[in-house]
């Protein structure tokens, strides 16, 4: 496999900051199909938050990142002010801290979008595209689409000073309605994205090979001129090494590959457990270099079907990296460790 090779070749991705990300709650209002993380049905206590700001705090970085993931963190809305409010307390004054909220869009309400706009907050939008797609993917439990409701809180954040990106979930299933998706949200106003291509499915050579046409087309097009993809930046591809650390809520940290597609790869929880959070050291100490990430993911596997999807993701990964190198498109995206 030559291309892991040259994937792993060089340094690791430069971090920008210092990121831990909290598994805030398991609670979400949507069934995507495409999900890949078990209910649990527990949140966040306030002691894991404050033991992850402790963790955070042991970093020699200047720069630091909190993130709030789930299921959906809106769902506990209170957790996540209470943790934003200890964070900056305790390094505002001495760091630059920047917080970021992975969301499904349903609760984002005016209202706290103003408590966003007053923070270096950054907001992953999670956002397929137009009504049909959402009704075929990201339904919730009752099988309703719910796209009025998030089309137009995201119209609202459109609108604010909060910044944001769209975060566009693709699979090969849904592959044949990207245009038509890529051109619907730029056409709502969003300038930044990012593709997540599904990790948990086997992508075929046809299958990559179309999707770097999509976006390359897409970029290549009035509508695509103004957009700059998160993918582009700095070592971001492939999505399956990247080296995010995340606490889960009952204070173990893992990286977040192990949460987030456990149903796909149920061992992977036990391979990318770091420890305790309590116990740990520095961030630095305790984060997985890119090469150990990956030695990690194929001990990870329970079955040759499983190594088989894995490495289509590297290689969809691969091949988005090649294009976004070539094209140059994207190279004014932030720095985020942003998933």
């Amino acid at each position: 496999m030559t291309f892991l090779s040259d994937l792993l070749a060089g340094p690791d991705p430069f971090a920008e900051r210092v990121s831990v990300s909290l598994m805030t709650t398991y609670a979400c209002q949507l069934r995507c199909a495409y999900c890949q993380v078990l209910r649990r049905g527990v949140h966040a206590t306030k002691k894991v938050i404050d033991d992850t700001i402790s963790f955070l705090e042991r970093s020699d970085s200047k720069k630091l990142e909190l993130k709030f993931f789930g299921g959906e963190p809106l769902l506990k809305f209170n957790l996540m002010r209470y943790a934003v409010r200890e964070a900056q307390r305790r390094l505002g004054k001495t760091r630059e801290i920047q917080y970021c909220l992975v969301t499904n869009g349903i609760s984002l309400d005016a209202a706290k979008i103003r408590f966003l706009e007053k923070l270096p907050f950054l907001v992953v939008f999670s956002f397929d595209g137009d009504s049909i797609t959402h009704a075929a993917f990201r339904a919730d439990a009752a099988g309703r689409a719910r796209h009025r409701t998030i089309t137009g809180n995201l119209k609202r954040l459109i609108n604010s000073k909060t910044d944001f990106f769209a975060n566009i979930v693709v699979s090969p299933e849904n592959l044949p309605a990207l245009p038509r998706n890529l051109r619907y949200i730029s056409g709502l106003g969003v300038k930044r994205m990012q593709l997540c291509y599904n990790g948990a499915v086997l992508w075929n050579g046809p299958d990559i090979m179309l999707l770097v046409k999509t976006i390359a087309g897409f970029l290549g097009s009035p509508a695509g001129k103004h957009i700059s993809f998160l993918n582009a930046a700095g070592e971001s591809e492939p999505v399956a090494l990247k080296t995010d650390m995340i606490t889960d809520t009952d204070g173990r940290v893992y990286m977040d590959g192990a949460i987030f597609m456990e149903r796909r790869f149920p061992g992977a929880r036990k391979c990318f457990l770091i420890g305790k959070i309590y116990e740990l050291g520095k961030p630095e100490d305790v984060r997985f270099s890119r090469r150990e990430h990956l030695r990690r993911w194929l001990n990870a596997f329970t079955c040759a079907e499983e190594e088989k999807i894995f490495i289509s993701t590297l290689k969809a990964g691969a091949a988005l990296r090649r294009l976004f190198s070539g094209s140059g498109k994207g190279m004014n995206a932030p720095r985020t460790s942003a998933p």
